[in-house]
């Protein structure tokens, strides 16, 4: 199975706060909205507000009630997005307290022991 592995870092810049981030890997089949959660469990946050990724210039939104021009969270697979080691995205938790994240792709790998019933699943821990 195909999966990535994901550097979550807290705020704008991974420069500002270089030693506080989640390693996180993540299947393929896995949507946005899977990673959102895995996100949460991993900065010991609750689940409630909105969010968004932005990736590649594309926004897409979580949950999308009516995602409009936006893609929505839910129903986009990793895979889909076509992303590579060294790509980042940007992730926006709660827009009222603005709980910026900077996800870099370290990883994409082949993995055989990897069941497709697996959430994405936090690796490590750091800061």
């Amino acid at each position: 199975m195909l999966t990535y592995t994901l550097k979550v870092y807290r705020g704008k810049s991974p420069q500002k706060q270089p030693k506080v981030y989640r390693l996180i890997e993540a299947a393929a089949t896995h949507t946005l909205a899977e990673l959102h959660d895995s996100i949460m469990e991993a900065f010991d946050r609750d689940n409630e507000g909105y969010s968004e990724f932005i990736v590649k210039g594309k926004t897409y939104l979580f949950p999308a009630d009516d995602a409009g021009e936006f893609g929505d969270a839910l129903f986009t697979d990793i895979a889909s997005l076509n992303l590579a080691p060294g790509d980042t995205l940007r992730y926006l938790f709660d827009y009222r307290r603005g709980l910026w994240h900077v996800i870099e792709v370290t990883g994409v790998e082949e993995r055989a022991d990897w069941s497709e019933d697996e959430w994405p699943r936090v690796v490590v821990r750091q800061g």
